[in-house]
């Protein structure tokens, strides 16, 4: 008597027990439909995602039926969508934005650090501060420059100079970094100069995109040669609204350093009319094989209309900031040049590790 009193007993603890945890299941158990009625998936966590939401997905419970999204879960939603939206807002240039401080730009500028300056700068026009960092562009080396007015990041600029023994190596730079720029903003402005093709001795070329975004003024796209250094340069500038004393700076810089050069060298000209003038046909250097000299050696050429006397060649050496290193001098072999005749030099510079590359210049005596 006594078990068949325990088993009834326990008969009715073990239904109690699982009506108690099926209607627990069943209240906690919800299908996520799509807007067409269809199971996506099930869950016990009655909350959409960011997702469904957008999508018009809906909450079904067996016992109560659908359940819309709460306002509380659509304006969270809202709300991760914005964060994500800030998070990843464009920026002027690279990762840094106009405004920014000297320390602001160091902090997100991860790579090395070439030189800090805080002087007033001719170039651009106005600045009195910069930073200038090592990195790429378009997978090519070069410099990355800030340039600040008032502690305030107001330009800055890609930029690579090299010898002009690799302008057509620098030409095609260019040439890709005009497609790049393109692909990146639509087409230039259409008042640009390229002369690349006639002028295979100085190339140069400017190129511009005016407001191509909100927060950028201008940008513009350089080649330009410098024959008094016998160097090329690429560079891409870009330029803020901000920047009101050197909105002009990028055009009308150009044009007038332009308009000098001209007038120089059509002085020049006019000066060595009836004189000799001699100029670096080739030019190259080498490590000896002992390793403790660099040979410097080239070609002269005298293109003027009389004999060149005591030719002399003067080798700068020049570290990666462009900062002089040593002077070394050597005389042209034959040290006279008849008009039209090419002659030769080779000058030994002690190795030091500093040296980045070497600047030529050369000298001589007319009739």
């Amino acid at each position: 008597m006594k078990k068949k009193y325990f088993f009834i007993i326990f008969f009715l603890v073990l239904t109690i027990f699982f009506v108690i945890n099926t209607s627990s299941v069943n209240a906690n158990m919800y299908k996520i439909l799509d807007s067409e009625g269809n199971i996506i998936r099930i869950t016990n966590n009655p909350v959409l995602s960011n997702k469904e939401i957008e999508a018009g997905c809906k909450i079904l419970s067996a016992p109560e039926g659908i359940i819309m999204p709460t306002q509380d879960q659509i304006t969270k939603g809202q709300e991760n969508k914005q964060e994500t939206s800030s998070g990843s807002e464009k920026y002027d240039f690279r990762k840094t934005n106009w405004g920014m401080s000297k320390e602001q730009v160091k902090e997100i500028e991860k790579n090395i650090l070439l030189i800090e300056e805080d002087v007033m700068q001719d170039y651009p026009k106005g600045c009195d501060g910069s930073l200038y960092f090592k990195d790429k562009v378009n997978g090519l080396e070069c410099e990355v420059c800030y340039y600040f007015i008032k502690g305030k990041l107001v330009s800055a600029a890609y930029k690579k100079i090299g010898s002009i023994q690799f302008k057509n190596e620098y030409i095609n730079n260019y040439k890709n970094l005009k497609l790049y720029l393109i692909k990146k903003y639509g087409s230039p402005n259409e008042n640009f100069i390229e002369m690349i093709k006639d002028e295979t001795i100085s190339p140069s070329a400017m190129v511009f995109w005016k407001n191509p975004t909100d927060s950028i003024y201008l940008i513009g796209l350089f080649l330009m040669v410098f024959e008094d250094k016998n160097e090329i340069e690429w560079s891409i500038n870009y330029q803020s609204e901000g920047g009101e004393n050197i909105k002009e700076n990028l055009v009308d810089y150009t044009e007038k350093e332009k308009e000098k050069k001209e007038a120089e060298a059509l002085i020049k000209e006019l000066e060595n009319q009836s004189k000799a003038i001699i100029k670096f046909v080739d030019s190259t250097n080498r490590l000896s094989g002992s390793g403790n000299y660099y040979y410097v050696e080239g070609i002269l050429k005298n293109t003027g209309k009389s004999n060149a006397y005591h030719v002399e060649v003067e080798i700068r050496s020049l570290d990666k900031y462009g900062k002089l290193v040593s002077i070394d001098n050597g005389y042209a072999q034959p040290t006279s040049i008849a008009p039209g005749k090419d002659a030769t030099y080779q000058i030994m510079v002690s190795f030091n590790s500093k040296i980045d590359s070497f600047d030529t210049k050369v000298y001589w005596e007319n009739d």
